[in-house]
């Protein structure tokens, strides 16, 4: 039994690696559009388990927050409201691992505090939406002290979501134009797409069809140039649905 144990915890580091890349794996595909038979990562790897104690070994608080950060950001990346939530929330709950590049930290971080002002603002969170200033802060300091031309487009986009979530339309409306606009100069094809995409939800939920349907037409040309082809016909289907309304 012993013999069996430390086999197993020999093959932990390499289980960990497959949770983190299955879980990439699966966000990807759906990106782009092709078959994935892999549908959860951990689920999968659980069939192979040998004895109980397999589960305290990976520990997934600490562990898995890679695998939900993938499945936070494709529910988020396809506006699957509740996924995307259940996910956030075990995302909040794991510990950030010890080996994180500055980079891959702050893309967690930005899609976190995306993802936690949109929860915040559907069901007036208090918590996310501290989360979302909190995440805010993090990429405005990332672009001040590291790297404008990396950063800057990502910290003009939270605070765009931030002031929509004060009521601050204005000022919001200013940020999301920026936003797109730093994305575009900075070569950011897949951040000019959503940011275009997040402008134009802002422009319809204020009541400008019009300015809403420059931005989102524009976010569907942005994401077929990224060959994100299911989320481009995503926001075409939006789109259509708005220009049915406006006949």
């Amino acid at each position: 039994m012993e013999r069996h144990r430390k086999t197993l915890m020999c093959l932990v580091p390499l289980l960990l690696r497959q949770v983190q890349v299955m879980s990439l794996h699966e966000s990807v595909s759906k990106m782009i559009g092709i078959s994935n038979s892999t549908h959860d990562s951990i689920s999968n790897l659980k069939t192979a388990e040998t004895e109980k104690g397999f589960d305290s070994m990976i520990d997934m608080e600490k562990f898995g927050r890679d695998h939900y950060f993938n499945k936070m950001y494709t529910a988020f990346f396809f506006r699957q409201y509740s996924e995307m939530k259940t996910a956030a929330k075990q995302y909040s709950k794991s510990k950030v691992g010890p080996w994180i590049f500055v980079f891959s930290s702050s893309i967690q971080s930005f899609y976190e505090g995306l993802v936690s002002f949109w929860i915040g603002r559907n069901e007036e969170d208090k918590d996310r939406i501290a989360r979302g200033k909190n995440s805010c802060y993090v990429m405005q300091n990332m672009a001040d002290t590291l790297s404008k031309w990396n950063f800057e487009n990502k910290a003009l986009l939270l605070r765009a979501e931030e002031q929509y979530c004060d009521g601050n339309l204005e000022c919001a409306e200013k940020l999301y134009d920026d936003a797109v606009s730093s994305a575009k100069s900075h070569r950011f094809l897949n951040e000019e797409a959503l940011a275009s995409e997040l402008a134009g939800i802002f422009y319809l939920t204020t009541g400008r069809k019009k300015r809403a349907t420059e931005y989102l037409s524009q976010a569907v040309a942005r994401y077929r140039e990224w060959e994100a082809w299911p989320k481009a016909d995503s926001v075409q289907k939006y789109l259509n649905g708005i220009m049915v309304l406006e006949s």
